[in-house]
């Protein structure tokens, strides 16, 4: 949340929800709804052949894995988008 709110009202970045217009090296922060709050962040490293993002994290040592997993597997009920000036 802390690098949520100094990175958008710095603006260095803005706030997006889903994956609209993100490009590869946007942050995604993913809502927890057993914590109430914002709970995990991963980095955008591109798109598989199909169009579908893929990202990086360290918690399961995640190497382009596809988004859309991880957003299910975990029980996630939204996610946002930090997008860096382009």
């Amino acid at each position: 949340i802390g690098f949520y709110n100094y990175m958008t009202s710095a603006g260095y970045a803005y706030s997006n929800t889903w994956t609209n217009n993100a490009r590869t090296g946007d942050i995604v922060q993913f809502y927890n709804p057993s914590k109430a709050t914002w709970s995990h962040s991963v980095i955008l490293t591109g798109t598989d052949p199909y169009g579908n993002w893929v990202f990086c994290g360290h918690s399961n040592e995640r190497y382009d894995y596809l988004l859309s997993l991880a957003y299910t597997e975990n029980g996630y009920t939204n996610e946002r988008t930090i997008a860096f000036w382009h």
